[in-house]
């Protein structure tokens, strides 16, 4: 099977907003597609109809004298995506030029609910877990992030930025921090997905609320998410998980040369690590920002981290069609 001009097919069952987010826009200059949602046969009211197909009549489509690699994202509806890989088997033993990978980034992700089923390689892309998943066989690739076209603006429209999905423990941060924001007359613009946590903790949101908007949004499309991160001078990377680790915001301020705080200590072991723009900071502190650091997040400076597109989707499905190239070689 030729797997470096292979057709990728990638079924990522998330939505259009998440896959444009990651994966930016299918390229088929590069031979890569995507199916956001499951198909929905006209004639069937339901669409997990047994029996009905979840695949898009262009993705059950092959031509017999083509290679495909069907990559299918494994976390969310463990049922819905076991019917994705039941139709792929069915799919490859009638055309055998096809490999099944299968694609996870959640670093609470369980691959048990999959047992038993046949995959031509395994890939996930949080970094600090590399170890343990290869000792199960599975490779590690960084996680993709579209610039979707967007460039770094010298203009700055606020101090800071921070964009994620409310959990417990990444909203007290967020509080935290906010609190100690006012005090040291930091602006940031807080993007938190997520309203029922809020609402559970709504004293400490409308101590806030009494003097700000907050937060300045519950949802950003994936355009504006990059626009924003591109205008500010300083990217907050504030886990949602007791264990730290990178999130897309310590992506943009790489990609687009801005400051970054994170409380993830992994970051130091980037290839675009710099100490003097990117700080190790704990959000729960109660005086975490110190007078210096608060200078230090109004202060524009030049900055290249020499970030060349390593990451963009193209990239990962590079590396997805070399990795098993390499394995069909032994």
């Amino acid at each position: 099977m030729d797997y470096l001009d292979a057709e990728i097919r990638h079924i990522n069952l998330s939505g259009g907003l998440y896959s444009r987010l990651v994966f930016g826009e299918e390229e088929p200059s590069e031979g890569n597609y995507f199916q956001t949602n499951p198909f929905e046969d006209p004639h069937k009211h339901n669409v997990l109809f047994q029996g009905s197909s979840v695949l898009e009549p262009r993705f059950r489509d092959v031509d017999p004298h083509r290679s495909y690699v069907y990559v299918v994202s494994l976390w969310g509806n463990v049922d819905l995506r076991r019917r994705v890989l039941d139709e792929l088997a069915r799919i490859k033993r009638k055309h055998h030029q096809i490999a099944i990978v299968g694609y996870w980034a959640d670093p609470a992700f369980d691959m048990s609910p999959y047992d038993g089923y046949s995959f031509d390689l395994l890939v996930q892309s949080v970094a600090e877990l590399a170890s343990k998943w290869a000792t199960k066989g599975v490779k590690t690739v960084h996680v993709p992030v579209a610039s979707l076209n967007v460039s770094a603006q010298s203009n700055v429209t606020h101090d800071a930025f921070s964009v994620g999905t409310a959990t417990d423990l990444r909203l007290a941060k967020i509080v935290n921090s906010e609190r100690q924001f006012r005090a040291n007359d930091i602006d940031c613009y807080w993007c938190i997905a997520g309203p029922g946590v809020l609402e559970h903790h709504d004293a400490e949101v409308s101590a806030i609320q009494r003097y700000r908007e907050f937060p300045d949004r519950v949802f950003m499309p994936p355009d504006e998410t990059l626009s924003m991160a591109s205008q500010v001078n300083v990217m907050l990377n504030i886990s949602r998980l007791p264990d730290s680790y990178q999130t897309n915001p310590s992506y943009y301020a790489i990609m687009f040369n801005k400051k970054l705080l994170i409380d993830s200590d992994m970051i130091r072991d980037s290839a675009y690590f710099d100490s003097r723009f990117m700080k190790v900071v704990d959000f729960t502190g109660p005086a975490w920002l110190t007078p210096d650091l608060a200078d230090w997040m109004k202060t524009t400076e030049e900055i290249d981290y020499g970030y060349d597109g390593e990451w963009e989707p193209r990239v990962f499905y590079r590396n997805i069609r070399q990795m098993l190239e390499e394995s069909s070689h032994g």
